[in-house]
C-alpha cells in the first residue's frame, strides 16, 4: 500500500517490472479526500490539494490488469475478490485499487465476509490438440530442430517436462536471456545462452524452432532464423498481447501453460520420430554442448591470471559456493555460462522490463517465503544504489530475513557504455575513450553500508580472496546476519 499520487509514482517502476514479470501483486493506494469539508475524512492538510490528480490510476493503467476506485464501504469484499480473481488469472499481473479517505472513514453498522471466497476463476490452460499435433510433426520432420526458452521455469513442473521433450526429440535447448531455470545446465542437450551477445549460431541453422515462454527469442537487428524455418510459440500468452509491438513470426501458436502442454507435445513427438533420428540428433547436440563448455572454461581460466577480478572468474567463484539450499537472484549481467544451475527455482533473473531496484526486494521476498533457503542477490554497483540499500537492509534486520548481497563493482554504468558502442561503434566516444554519464568512480565503500544495520561487510580486490570471502558472507547469513561482499571487478585484464 502506498500514499496517493506520490506513492503511486514511487511504485511505478516496480509495477512495470511486476507486469512484465507476470507477478500477481495487489497494489492499493490512498486517494486524496474528495471533499473540502463536511464529511469524516474531508481535507485537513495542504497536501490534499496539491496531491490530487484528475486520473490517479492513469499513471499505471497501461501496466495493471485492472484498476478501480473504492466508492462505498459496503463494496470492500466485492472489490478485493474482483482484484484477486483478475490478478491470479493467466497471464498473471498486478492490479491497482484507490481508496478515498471519506470512504475509509465511512461508518458501517455491520459487515460480513464470505470465507473462503467463492470467486476462484483461475483455471489451468490446456493446449489445442490440433496445434500440438502440427507442432510435433514439424519438430519430427526437422533436420535441426531447436528449443528457445526464457521463463518456462516460472512453473517448476515445466522444467522436467521440457527435459523430457528435448530427450524425446534429441533437440538442443538454448536459454534466451533467462529469467528462470528452464533446463538443467549440466544436461547434454542444454546448448547455452544468448545472454551476452543476443545471438546463438544455431539459430540460423535451425529449420524448426519451438519458442517456450519467451518474449524476445532473437534480436532481428542482429540475427534471424532461416526464412523457411517453422516457428512454434508456446506459452500462456505466446503472442505477448500487452507488448505494443512484437513482430516475430509464428506458424503454430500453442496457448497453454508449459507444464500442461509440453508432456502432450512429448507424447505426440515420440509417435512421429524414429529412435535413429533421436540418437543422431542427440549425439550432434551433445558435441556442441561439450565444445561450448570447453570454450567457456578457457575464458574463465584465462582470467585467473589477471591482476583484476574478471567477470567470468567472479561468476565461477560464486558457482563454487552455491549448494542445493541456495537461491540466486540476479540484477547484474551474471554470465550464466560460468555458473550453472540444475534445480528449478535455483535462479531468478530480472524481468525483461529491467527496472532497476528489483533484486534486493525480490531476495527479501524469497527469504520471507522460504526461510530455510539461503538467498544470494547479485547486483551491479549502480543497481545496488537503485535498490535503496538502506531501506532493504533495514527490512532485512527488522523482519529477520538475512540475505547475502554480492556487488559486482566495476565503478561504471556498463549498460550505458555498451549501448553507446553498439549504436555508434565508430563514434566519438569510441575514438576518445570518453563515455559521458557512465562513471561511478570513485566507488563508495558499499560494504560499510550494511554494517549500519548490524550486518557483515567485506571488500574483495584479488581473485584468490574471493571464494573465502563469499564463504564468510554465507556463514554470516546462515547464522542470522545479513552480509554484503563488494567485488572490485572488470571485463578487461587492466
Amino acid at each position: 500500500m502506498v500514499h496517493v499520487t506520490v506513492g503511486t509514482a514511487n511504485a511505478a517502476c516496480g509495477v512495470i517490472t511486476a507486469a512484465r514479470g507476470r507477478a500477481p501483486v495487489f497494489l492499493a493506494a490512498g486517494r486524496t479526500p474528495l471533499t473540502e469539508e463536511g464529511l469524516p475524512g474531508s481535507r485537513d492538510l495542504y497536501i490534499h490539494w496539491a496531491q490530487e490528480a484528475f486520473d490517479q490510476a492513469g499513471m499505471l493503467r497501461e501496466y495493471v490488469k485492472w484498476d478501480y476506485e473504492l466508492r462505498h464501504a459496503i463494496q470492500v469484499e466485492s472489490v478485493v475478490d474482483r482484484a484477486f480473481e483478475l490478478m491470479l488469472s493467466e497471464p498473471r499481473g498486478p492490479v491497482y485499487v484507490t481508496l478515498p479517505r471519506e470512504v475509509l472513514a465511512e461508518r458501517l453498522s455491520s459487515i460480513t465476509i464470505t470465507s473462503p471466497p467463492r470467486r476462484h476463476m483461475a483455471s489451468r490452460a490446456f493446449p489445442d490438440p490440433a496445434h500440438i499435433e502440427e507442432a510435433a510433426q514439424l519438430l519430427a520432420r526437422a533436420r535441426r530442430p531447436l528449443i528457445l526458452a526464457t521463463g518456462a521455469g516460472r512453473d517448476p513442473a515445466a522444467v522436467p517436462a521440457l527435459v523430457e521433450l528435448a530427450e524425446a526429440g534429441g533437440i538442443g535447448v538454448v536459454e534466451v536471456d533467462p529469467t528462470h531455470v528452464n533446463m538443467p545446465s549440466s544436461h547434454s542437450l542444454h546448448v547455452g545462452y544468448t545472454q551476452s551477445s543476443g545471438v546463438d549460431p544455431l539459430l540460423s541453422e535451425a529449420d524448426a524452432i519451438l519458442v517456450v515462454e519467451c518474449d524476445v527469442p532473437w534480436y532481428p537487428q542482429l540475427a534471424k532464423p532461416s526464412p523457411d524455418a517453422a516457428i512454434i510459440h508456446l506459452g500462456v500468452d505466446p503472442l505477448f498481447a500487452r507488448y505494443p509491438m512484437r513482430s516475430f513470426p509464428c506458424d503454430v501458436p500453442i496457448l497453454a501453460e508449459p507444464a500442461a502442454a509440453l508432456p502432450r507435445l512429448t507424447e505426440a513427438l515420440r509417435r512421429l520420430v524414429t529412435p535413429e533420428t533421436v540418437a543422431a540428433r542427440t549425439a550432434e547436440v551433445t558435441r556442441t554442448h561439450h565444445a561450448r563448455r570447453a570454450a567457456w572454461a578457457a575464458i574463465e581460466e584465462a582470467q585467473r591470471s589477471w591482476k583484476t577480478i574478471g567477470f567470468a572468474a567472479a561468476a565461477s567463484a560464486l558457482g563454487e559456493v552455491v549448494d542445493p539450499s541456495t537461491v540466486v537472484v540476479n540484477e547484474y549481467p551474471l554470465d550464466r555460462r560460468f555458473i550453472g544451475f540444475d534445480r528449478a527455482g535455483a535462479f531468478f533473473g530480472q524481468p525483461h522490463a529491467s527496472g532497476l531496484g528489483w533484486a534486493l526486494p525480490c531476495a527479501l521476498g524469497l527469504k520471507l517465503g522460504n526461510p530455510a533457503k539461503t538467498v544470494i542477490a547479485c547486483l551491479g554497483d549502480g543497481a545496488y544504489l537503485f535498490n535503496e540499500p538502506a531501506a532493504c537492509h533495514f527490512v532485512a534486520r527488522a523482519q529477520d530475513a538475512p540475505v547475502l548481497t554480492v556487488i559486482f563493482n566495476n565503478a561504471q554504468w556498463e549498460a550505458v557504455k555498451s549501448s553507446t558502442l553498439g549504436v555508434h561503434p565508430e563514434g566519438w566516444a569510441r575514438g576518445t575513450a570518453q563515455f559521458p554519464l557512465t562513471s561511478l568512480s570513485p566507488s563508495p565503500r558499499f560494504e560499510e553500508i550494511v554494517k549500519a544495520f548490524d550486518g557483515y561487510g567485506e571488500r574483495v580486490e584479488r581473485l584468490p580472496d574471493l571464494v573465502p570471502a563469499l564463504r564468510r558472507g554465507l556463514e554470516a547469513v546462515r547464522a542470522g546476519q545479513q552480509a554484503v561482499v563488494n567485488i572490485i571487478c572488470s571485463r578487461s585484464a587492466t
